[in-house]
């Protein structure tokens, strides 16, 4: 009785790849391709809670329809309709770390509501999503354009205050923290004078109550370099100066002459700002 020989297997190049995933890793999405004008749907994917919270606001503004918050912890949340059986439940889903859309039950049935010329979910932090980038390329754009353009978006003219809270919220994060920018001036000047050696920095502070701060009123500081280079330029002094238009108004002074080349030399500078508490420690 003759043993069966196994035949030898032979593996070329297209079984290997068969054997490996073909599937591409999953990159988490920097947004989602929802859009207002779109309903919701079981397993849409958001980026994160927030997201998926300006996504609910903007849908519910888009149909002067309302909604209320009935659950909501860092993994969950869940809103429903004030008037009719429409509902929205989307959890974080740890495999992709984003947020689902687990439960849907849309569209809205109830009527549209009558709302005033503002909408409850036209909240500061939708609105400064709205404008953020108008503001990035204007920061000294009127509250007056930015109500404009949400009225032309949304229908909808939010108050005055809201809108400038929501402007001042966008220049932050375009720009950075006013009062963080100012605290980090002691830090800057200080880099200023160790990189710059002969370089001169006054300050001028009023006393305050809390300990290791101080109202800051005026700086002037001066480059080692200019300073030694004035002794070469004519002996005629221009000041020039321009407003800042943020959050605590002031003033940039600049000083500067002209050399033996008839351009124009840096001497110094000057910012002013009444009533502002920096940390000085």
């Amino acid at each position: 009785m003759g043993v069966h020989q196994p035949s030898s297997l032979s593996f070329s190049q297209n079984t290997w790849d068969n054997i490996i995933d073909p599937t591409p890793p999953f990159e988490k999405p920097t947004q989602s391709i929802w859009d207002p004008t779109q309903e919701f749907y079981v397993g849409l994917l958001f980026v994160d809670k927030d997201e998926l919270q300006v996504a609910v606001k903007r849908y519910h503004i888009k149909r002067n329809q309302t909604f209320c918050v009935r659950e909501s912890d860092p993994e969950c949340w869940s809103v429903r309709c004030k008037n009719c059986s429409w509902r929205l439940r989307a959890c974080f889903r740890a495999t992709y770390g984003l947020f689902e859309v687990r439960k849907y039950n849309g569209p809205h049935t109830c009527t549209e509501s009558t709302l005033t010329q503002d909408h409850e979910q036209l909240d500061t932090h939708v609105i400064e999503k709205e404008l953020r980038d108008v503001v990035k390329n204007d920061p000294t754009i009127k509250i007056a354009s930015l109500q404009q353009t949400l009225y032309n978006k949304y229908q909808y003219r939010p108050s005055y205050f809201k809108v400038w809270e929501a402007k001042e919220k966008a220049i932050g994060r375009a720009f950075g923290d006013w009062d963080k920018s100012y605290q980090l001036l002691p830090k800057w000047l200080k880099a200023l004078t160790d990189s710059n050696p002969d370089s001169r920095v006054i300050w001028r502070t009023i006393p305050a109550t809390m300990p290791g701060c101080a109202i800051f009123e005026r700086v002037f500081w001066a480059f080692g370099p200019s300073i030694e280079g004035f002794q070469h330029c004519r002996p005629v002094i221009s000041i020039d100066g321009t407003f800042l238009y943020g959050k605590y108004k002031g003033t940039l002074l600049i000083a500067s002459t002209w050399d033996g080349d008839n351009r124009l030399f840096p001497l110094i500078e000057k910012g002013y700002v009444s009533y502002l508490i920096v940390i000085l420690v």
